[in-house]
């Protein structure tokens, strides 16, 4: 028990600091065993109360980090969709362009197959 005081003595100001709203912790010396045992549930609950707290907030930035970056892949995906969606356009219009050529080819060589009403054949 004399070890328990004497380190109770030394850790006061500590003890202190880290009571919670201000509580005077050195109350609970008188009730020797019990009252150092009290004294060390508090600051572990303290501790384990403050551990949370930091590790909720680090778990917050990274929400906000990996938000960021689901934004920006959003917006680099709408971009090339936008990109790809354009090239199709293009393509589109081009097959058609392509057939229409082929088509009014096909229709050329048809009429030059085919003998002018004037003509006999």
């Amino acid at each position: 028990m004399g070890w328990v005081l004497s380190l109770w003595s030394h850790q006061s100001a500590w003890i202190m600091a880290e009571a919670p709203s201000g509580v005077d912790l050195s109350i609970f010396a008188q009730y020797g065993v019990l009252g150092v045992f009290v004294v060390i549930l508090i600051l572990y609950a303290r501790i384990s109360y403050r551990r949370e707290i930091d590790r909720a907030d680090r778990l917050e930035q990274e929400v906000t980090r990996l938000h960021e970056l689901r934004q920006q892949d959003y917006e680099k995906t709408a971009a090339a969709l936008a990109a790809a969606s354009e090239a199709m356009r293009k393509s589109t219009e081009l097959m058609a362009d392509l057939r229409m050529e082929g088509e009014l080819r096909r229709r050329g060589e048809e009429s030059r197959r085919r003998p002018s009403p004037g003509t006999r054949g």
